[in-house]
């Protein structure tokens, strides 16, 4: 299975643990800053995307831009 972890990360704590991620899983890996820059298109080859950010108010930060993406791919359905 073809496997991306998009992190972003404040402190370096997520960074660090998408890191182990993805070495675990031989999955690739990218910053949120970089998969932002990517094509939607690029995307489209892996089968499974997972998203790692800290939390804030309540909430994963950015974590609205993920499942935008997702929900243009059909990955996500809208409840």
């Amino acid at each position: 299975m073809k496997t991306l972890i998009v992190y972003t990360s404040q402190t370096g704590f997520t960074q660090r643990y998408a890191e182990w991620l993805a070495e675990e899983m031989k999955a690739d890996i990218l910053n949120l800053k970089e998969a932002q820059k990517k094509d939607e298109k690029y995307f489209d080859s892996y089968d499974a995307i997972i998203y790692g950010g800290w939390a804030m108010a309540g909430t994963v930060t950015k974590v609205k831009w993920f499942l935008d993406k997702a929900s243009y791919n059909g990955s996500v359905k809208q409840r």
